[in-house]
C-alpha cells in the first residue's frame, strides 16, 4: 500500500510516505506554524518520492491527545485528502505512538507535556512476544490530562519504561516519584509519522474521524 502519514499533535511535526515499498520521512519543529507548513511539506515529500496524491491508498494521522491547533490542522488535512481522492483514513493514538517506540520493556507509561502545568498520560503493555513485539501494544487505561503530581504508575508494573516530553518539563516531580521503580527512562520519545504507519489498524471515512483532545480548553 502507498500511504501518507503525518503527526501534528506536538510541536515536533513529522511526515512519512510509504511508496512502492520504500519509506520517505521528514520532520520539523514549528509548533503553531503547522498550518503554514503541513501541506507544502506533504507536496515536497511526494515530489521527493516521485509520487502524487493519486498514487495514495490511504492517509495515516495522529489523533492526539495533543495541542488543539496542531490536531485540528492535521485532521482537517487528512479529511480533505480523503474526500478529494476517495481514500480511507487510519487514525492512530499519539500516546500509543510514543509507547510503541519503547524497546526492551513490557510496559510503558507515557507522559507528554500538555502545557498549562499538566501532562497527557496513559499506560500501555505488550500483548505478544516474538518477532512482532515492536508494534503489539494495548492500552491499560484511558488517556488523561493530569497534574504531574497526580500521575500514577500502573497498579501492577514490571519492566516498565516511563517516557515522553513531560519527563523533561517536570523532571523534579517525576524523578522523585518514579525513577527508582522503573526499568527505563526516556524524555526524548515523541510521536512520529513513521511509527504511525506501523500502528495503523482500522480505517475510517473522513466524516468519522475524531480527535482525542482529552480536554477542550486548550489554546495551543
Amino acid at each position: 500500500m502507498n500511504l501518507l502519514a503525518f503527526e501534528t499533535a506536538t510541536e515536533h511535526m513529522t511526515l512519512a510516505l510509504q511508496f512502492n515499498e520504500a519509506l520517505w520521512a521528514m520532520e520539523m519543529d514549528n509548533d503553531a506554524r503547522h498550518s503554514k507548513f503541513l501541506l507544502p511539506k506533504i507536496e515536497e515529500l511526494l515530489a521527493d518520492a516521485g509520487a502524487s496524491f493519486t498514487d495514495l491508498d490511504g492517509v495515516v494521522v495522529g489523533i492526539g491527545p495533543g495541542g488543539f491547533t496542531g490536531l485540528r490542522i492535521g485532521l482537517a488535512v487528512a479529511q480533505g485528502l480523503s474526500l478529494a481522492h476517495q481514500i480511507p483514513i487510519y487514525p492512530v493514538s499519539s500516546l500509543l505512538n510514543v509507547a510503541s517506540a519503547c524497546v526492551g520493556v513490557e510496559q510503558a507509561l507515557v507522559v507528554m507535556d500538555a502545557r498549562m502545568g499538566e501532562v497527557y498520560t496513559q499506560s500501555f503493555e505488550r500483548t505478544v512476544t516474538g518477532a512482532e513485539r515492536h508494534n503489539q501494544w494495548r492500552a491499560i487505561d484511558d488517556a488523561q490530562v493530569l497534574s504531574p503530581a497526580d500521575v500514577k504508575l500502573p497498579e501492577h508494573h514490571d519492566n516498565l519504561a516511563v517516557v515522553g516530553s513531560g519527563l523533561s518539563v517536570y523532571k523534579e516531580v517525576f524523578l522523585k516519584v518514579f525513577k527508582s521503580e522503573v526499568t527505563a527512562w526516556n524524555p526524548d520519545l515523541m510521536p512520529t509519522a513513521s511509527q504511525a504507519l506501523v500502528l495503523r489498524e482500522q480505517a475510517v471515512d473522513a466524516w468519522a474521524l475524531q480527535p482525542n483532545y482529552v480536554r477542550n480548553n486548550v489554546t495551543h
